[in-house]
């Protein structure tokens, strides 16, 4: 009798020692799976965008990106950005030429191109279809200076400048802020204030850009 006892109770250990790791390992399973629900893909999109921007003359400035965000709103994004503005080393005497249908070209530029990559945060204040962001990261910067050369005058006259361009390469600074606009799950706008600081052709701005993909989920 005293043996079946035995045998009893150490059946009933072993089962609720069972259910009891059974409750913890579902609990495991159950923490693991909201945390894999939080760390989401939340938002997948690319922007394109157009603005205006400032160093010794306003120049425009223009580029694509493709951003990455979790649902925490943590996120990376993939950014090129060029900027183009009247040349620094502009001669005094220099003229504008002309096309063959007599229209005055445009003066000669300095072009900086910014291959960027940022951490990026977002911030929903609102409502779900107003966001705020900002974004931080280093960029490869690749810019070419125009250099002129002044050209001797030929027999007709003539004469003028010769320009040459010769890429250069540094690192640079990248720093946004924005505030975005959804008017659906796969179409926004935004408006942003950017910078670039680098040794180069550093500038601060302001850009409007389209976004389009996977901006938030469809509410069910």
């Amino acid at each position: 009798m005293k043996n079946l006892k035995f045998v009893f109770v150490a059946l009933l250990i072993c089962f609720f020692s069972g259910k009891i790791k059974a409750q913890i390992d579902s609990t495991k399973k159950d923490t693991t799976t909201v945390k894999t629900e939080k760390l989401r893909v939340a938002r997948l999109y690319s922007s394109f965008a157009i603005g205006m921007a400032v160093n010794n003359y306003f120049g425009s400035i223009g580029g694509v990106s493709v951003t990455y965000l979790l649902s925490n709103n943590w996120g990376v994004k993939v950014n090129m950005k060029s900027y183009g503005q009247v040349a620094k080393d502009l001669p005094v005497d220099y003229k504008d030429d002309f096309n063959l249908l007599g229209m005055r070209r445009a003066k000669p530029k300095d072009y900086l191109t910014a291959y960027s990559l940022a951490i990026t945060k977002e911030f929903t204040i609102l409502s779900p279809s107003v966001r705020f962001g900002v974004e931080v990261g280093f960029s490869i910067i690749e810019y070419r200076k125009a250099r002129f050369e002044k050209q001797p005058a030929g027999i007709f006259g003539g004469g003028g400048y010769a320009i040459e361009r010769i890429p250069e390469n540094s690192v640079g600074l990248h720093l946004r802020a924005k505030v975005e606009v959804m008017f659906g799950t796969n179409v926004g706008m935004e408006l942003a204030a950017i910078t670039n600081i680098n040794e180069f052709q550093s500038y601060l701005g302001g850009e409007i850009a389209l976004n389009l993909g996977m901006l938030r989920h469809k509410i069910k």
